[in-house]
């Protein structure tokens, strides 16, 4: 994850950004920022380059994200930086992600990054989860996920948007209206998962690290499907026993009787004949709430970030507003007992 050419190396980076601005620092290195490490030679007046020759970035993100201005001599766009700043494991590049979209993708992050810390209210180097957690573009992608988490590897993936679907259809002589590269960058692909993904980070560190249990890694016990209350467990006040009491609320209306929506959940599953237990997984039901809830406060601060979450999945899987504004409350406990466990 360094430059190629004559680039500034880490330690440089990270102290540059506190002697000029943002804006500074690109204009120093407008040469090198935009080249990521990847396999071959990059030609050195590419189309990339001239684009980005006047600082458009922050433009092009103002249709990602609407929110707080980025502190001057926080520098979104420099892997290094980000690695540094946040304390992350690395960044990669799958080998089909023009330099372009590796520049844009990292920019996203850095932001989407420091509008996450701002509604979560973690230290900087507790959102890299200590060196923990990697995030990768379009580089280690499976099967029909847009994006994903490895709890083995703690590297979250990101898909790069796909191919104009038109231009494909040209072979079978079909002609399909153009999706314009903007709309595909803004809203296909994994943009819009992160907060998804980020939250089955914490889930399996504060679990496996923090709050550690005997029988079970994760703090929502990772893939069980199990809905029956753990009362004891409920009434410990730290993260597992507040993740229990949330999805005990999330499963459940009252005792003996499920809540709207998972009995919804249960119902649209058997009517379209769903026979995986996705959908019912305790950590997927954690996830999806997770990113609602970042979008939620947010949205309590007039903010937005398209990549950092937007819906992504059918709407029966979601909570409804009213659901989801009950349960925040239990949610900012567990914020804060996450929070206090942190070193």
């Amino acid at each position: 994850n360094r430059y190629l050419g004559k680039a500034l190396t880490r330690k440089e980076v990270v102290a540059t950004s506190y002697k000029y601005d943002v804006k500074s620092v690109y204009k120093r290195s407008v040469s090198n920022v935009k080249k990521y490490e990847d396999v071959g030679d990059i030609p050195s007046s590419s189309r990339m380059e001239i684009y980005y020759e006047d600082f458009p970035i922050l433009k092009y993100f103002e249709k990602w994200r609407k929110g707080k201005a980025l502190p001057k001599n926080y520098i979104f766009f420099n892997p290094t930086f980000l690695m540094d700043y946040y304390g992350l494991k690395g960044i990669q590049y799958g080998n089909w992600v023009s330099q372009e979209d590796r520049f844009n993708y990292t920019a996203a992050l850095g932001i989407a990054l420091f509008d996450m810390k701002t509604v979560l209210g973690l230290k900087k180097e507790s959102l890299g989860l200590y060196g923990k957690l990697g995030i990768a573009f379009g580089a280690r992608g499976r099967s029909g996920a847009l994006a994903h988490f490895e709890p083995n590897t703690y590297a979250i993936n990101l898909t790069r948007y796909p191919d104009d679907p038109a231009v494909k259809a040209l072979k079978y002589g079909l002609i399909l209206k153009r999706t314009p590269l903007l709309e595909r960058k803004l809203f296909a692909g994994g943009v819009g998962s992160f907060a998804h993904e980020y939250g089955h980070a914490l889930d399996y560190f504060v679990g496996g690290y923090l709050v550690k249990d005997s029988e079970h890694y994760s703090l929502s016990q990772g893939r069980s499907t199990r809905t029956r209350p753990d009362k004891a467990l409920i009434r410990k006040s730290n993260a597992r026993g507040l993740m229990e009491l949330l999805l005990n609320k999330i499963i459940w209306q009252s005792e003996g009787k499920l809540s709207r929506y998972y009995s919804n959940l249960k119902e649209e599953m058997a009517k379209r004949g769903m026979k995986s237990d996705y959908w019912i997984r305790r950590n997927e039901l954690f996830a999806r709430f997770f990113e609602q809830y970042v979008a939620y406060k947010l949205g309590k601060r007039k903010m937005s970030n398209v990549f950092l979450s937007k819906s992504k999945y059918l709407g029966f899987t979601y909570l409804n507003e009213s659901e989801l504004r009950k349960l925040v409350p239990v949610m900012d406990k567990l914020m804060a007992s996450i929070r206090k466990a942190m070193p």
